[in-house]
């Protein structure tokens, strides 16, 4: 490993190969977020706005929306929104920066449908997902008059 960034409970591990992990649990699994990455060793992550950049040993950078790769997005001024893990067996934990967050979370399959449904109050919710069918589906979070939050997630 050759560089560390941390971003909420996310972790990003820049490798000598080439490679760039996430961890969304505090480090206890890993995955690969290197797709489109070409170029060994990552020398350095670094976070702005909404993606997360990688410089390259050979003079290149590589940059990735950080809601394609760790479920972390940007939300009104500096507010951040995170879902862990992904992918997930039983529940998921929908994260923000603020504790007096009054939201709706909605949990919707590929056809649209809406399977589950429930207000949150504060900054972490667990989400039941027990009941679902192993496969990709997508998670709205949203406020009285706007969605704040969209990103999707695989149950395993």
């Amino acid at each position: 490993m050759f560089c560390l960034y941390v971003l909420g409970n996310a972790i990003f591990a820049g490798t000598g190969s080439g490679e760039i992990f996430g961890s969304y649990d505090y480090g206890i699994s890993w995955v690969s977020i290197s797709d489109g990455l070409i170029g060994a060793p990552v020398l350095v992550l670094y976070y702005s706005g909404t993606y997360l950049y990688a410089g390259l040993n050979a003079g290149g950078v590589w940059k990735r929306p950080l809601s394609e790769i760790t479920e972390v997005t940007k939300i009104k001024g500096n507010s951040l929104i995170r879902l862990y893990p992904n992918p997930a067996r039983n529940k998921l934990i929908s994260e923000t920066d603020h504790d007096n967050d009054i939201c709706t979370i909605s949990v919707i399959d590929v056809n649209g449908q809406e399977l589950i449904k429930h207000t949150v109050i504060g900054c972490k919710t667990e989400i039941d997902i027990s009941n679902l069918a192993k496969g990709v589906y997508f998670i709205k979070k949203y406020n009285s008059s706007e969605c704040i939050f969209v990103s999707k997630f695989v149950k395993e």
